[in-house]
């Protein structure tokens, strides 16, 4: 055989041992970053209407992250299904506890049934209005226990202290003492959605809820054309609740805006987890 076939013989086999490398390493990364959390999905879901809480759980995939959604003052869980629908898709485990008169504030529990249920799932906490702000507190409670913080338009939560003879504490100055709730302190990776129509919420009480939160770990959107109660699959059908007035248009879009922009932090924030 002469020199110049046995060179190219070489370059030959040289050659199909890189390509074969490159496959191999291929390989290796997607046996290291296969997640589904990292690609689109349309995983189908089974919905539970439970007594303590409405579940939305991914069916035939092994999902390791999900997220804890306090309802707003007087609003029923299934007024966030289209979120938790789309979360669900996505293979997130949505709880939706639920709580008398839909009051996640007064019925906030000092321990939060989801964690011990699930002690394999990671979770968000998130909530809408005064959900938010029980969100914020299970947040600074238990830090260790969740991996981010979303909020839709929070309304931030205080409790009033009280002595032993269940008189109010106060402080050697004679001012009352209360417990504000806040994770201002933490660098838990945070959302908020807040919207360009208020007429619910004042200018302090979102200013308020704005200093309870870290502004170094928060992300923060105001949505456009949206409005305190577009966070809702059908504002028009809460008789409790005077309404804002949204088209239909505008309601599809804040929805949309909103699915897009939790699934976008979910998703970022479970990748820098690995």
């Amino acid at each position: 055989m002469s020199k110049k076939r046995v060179f190219n013989s070489i370059l030959v086999a040289v050659a199909c041992l890189m390509c074969a490398l490159v496959a191999l390493s291929f390989c290796a990364c997607d046996k290291k970053t296969n997640n589904i959390y990292e690609r689109d999905n349309d995983f189908e879901y089974t919905v539970t209407d439970g007594e303590d809480a409405l579940v939305y759980e991914p069916k035939d995939v092994k999902y390791s992250y999900g997220i804890i959604f306090y309802v707003g003052l007087f609003i029923s869980p299934n007024q966030y299904g289209y979120l938790a629908e789309a979360l669900a898709k996505q293979g997130y485990l949505v709880i939706i506890p639920k709580f008398e008169m839909n009051d996640a504030d007064s019925g906030y529990l000092e321990t939060e049934p989801a964690f011990s249920k699930y002690p394999n799932v990671k979770f968000f906490v998130g909530g809408h209005d005064r959900g938010g702000g029980a969100a914020i507190r299970r947040a600074q409670e238990n830090p260790n226990s969740i991996v981010g913080t979303i909020l839709f338009a929070p309304w931030g939560i205080s409790k009033q202290v009280f002595n032993e003879k269940n008189e109010p504490a106060k402080d050697e100055d004679g001012n009352v003492i209360w417990t504000v709730y806040s994770i201002a302190e933490l660098s838990l990776p945070t959302l908020l959605l807040e919207t360009d129509c208020n007429s619910w919420r004042t200018e302090a009480i979102v200013a308020d809820a704005k200093k309870r939160l870290n502004p170094n770990s928060t992300k923060e959107h105001i949505l456009k054309n949206s409005c305190h109660y577009g966070f809702l699959s059908s504002p028009t059908q809460s008789v409790t609740i005077a309404m804002e007035d949204l088209t239909d248009e505008e309601l599809d879009a804040q929805h949309q805006s909103t699915v897009s922009l939790t699934l976008a932090f979910m998703r970022k924030t479970v990748l820098k987890q690995k």
